[in-house]
């Protein structure tokens, strides 16, 4: 009976780290391959380092798995209570960088598509920020992610400017 007492919680947390970590890398990749699949992003006018559009959607699945494990362990840390501010922050960011998609690749609206951008890269520094209080292993897991935004940023700016008025 005390066995089960010990091992209950760390039962309970994997479950919730599978719940939590798997299901946001699910959802987010559906949403991202259903909207980079758009002929409108092949037949813009693009510079030679914009990545095809195949590209993009796994390697932004790796970017939300690495930002999920990053909130997760934060949620470990400090627990759900206590962890609330930094994961309302994760979110932030995390709807921010998932409304890009429609925006810019569905839509085809470079400025208001380039603009989210802007604000989805400025929530996972803000992000990474806030998660050097708890964990460093957060913030290096964010490195990637953040350095993967301002890629895109730097190539739909390129597309926004060389194709005006969308």
């Amino acid at each position: 009976m005390g066995h089960s007492q010990i091992y209950q919680p760390y039962y309970i947390k994997f479950l919730a780290f599978l719940t939590v970590v798997g299901g946001t890398v699910l959802i987010s990749s559906i949403i991202v391959s259903v909207f980079t699949n758009k002929p409108w992003y092949e037949g813009n006018e693009r510079p030679d380092f914009a990545p095809a559009a195949w590209v993009i959607a796994p390697v932004f699945t790796m970017t939300f798995l690495l930002e999920a494990l990053a909130a997760w362990f934060i949620w470990y840390a400090m627990g759900l209570r206590h962890s609330a501010p930094y994961i309302l922050v994760y979110c932030c960011q995390l709807a921010c960088t998932l409304a890009w998609f429609p925006v810019f690749f569905d839509m085809g609206f470079t400025m208001a598509g380039t603009v989210v951008l802007i604000g989805a890269w400025t929530l996972t520094v803000i992000t990474m920020i806030s998660f050097s209080r708890v964990t460093w292993l957060s913030v290096v897991l964010l490195v990637l992610p953040v350095g993967w935004k301002t890629y895109c940023l730097s190539w739909a700016m390129w597309i926004m400017i060389k194709n005006p008025g969308r």
